[in-house]
């Protein structure tokens, strides 16, 4: 489900999407066959396949999909001694146009375990996006998603899911250009 087509605008701006403007619900420009004014009929949204091939990966938001090449890939935790906070994995991949993508679970054990997972796209442009998810010793926390009663990220061996609400960086809560994605990544076979 798109749950706001101006972010789509967004991202498809950074990212040179030529999708845009049907995402975002113009209307059609019309012509001889009597449609001037009509609404556009939009393409099927894109799905997500079940599997990628080593070092790739796909990326959906809304109507618009993006093919990634995955450029780093860390699946064992590794503790910051002086913070006591553990990345438990840690990936990153690229994308048309400059586009990072970055993957990250961090654990830390205080008063009660948490987990955080924190998908973020960066472009060129200097636009940001994210995901993010608390798993606070078993409580699920999504600003942008109260619904959601899973972790963000799901690891399966060297494959990396993901399915959340993107938006920008600072927003503390739902946003109006918040937008629905859904994310895999495959890791590169160890050399």
């Amino acid at each position: 489900m798109v749950r706001r087509g101006s972010f789509l605008v967004w991202v498809a701006v950074a990212v040179g999407a030529a999708a845009g403007s049907l995402a975002c619900g113009k209307r059609g420009g019309g012509g001889d066959d009597g449609t001037e004014g009509a609404p556009p009929t939009l393409p099927p949204a894109p799905t997500v396949p079940a599997e990628v091939e080593p070092a790739t990966g796909v990326l959906v938001l809304g109507r618009a999909s993006y093919a990634l090449r995955v450029t780093s890939c860390a699946l064992a935790p590794e503790l910051d001694a002086d913070t006591g906070i553990t990345t438990d994995l840690a990936v990153t991949a690229s994308g048309p146009d400059d586009v990072v993508v970055t993957v990250v679970r961090s654990s830390f054990v205080a008063d009660q375990p948490t987990i955080t997972d924190t998908i973020t796209l960066a472009a060129q442009a200097g636009v940001r996006a994210e995901s993010r998810r608390v798993d606070a010793a078993g409580r699920i926390l999504d600003l942008r998603d109260t619904s959601a009663t899973d972790r963000l990220i799901e690891l399966d061996g060297d494959i990396v899911r993901a399915t959340g609400v993107f938006g920008p960086v600072a927003a503390r809560g739902p946003d109006p250009l918040d937008a629905d994605g859904t994310l895999v990544l495959r890791c590169p076979p160890d050399p």
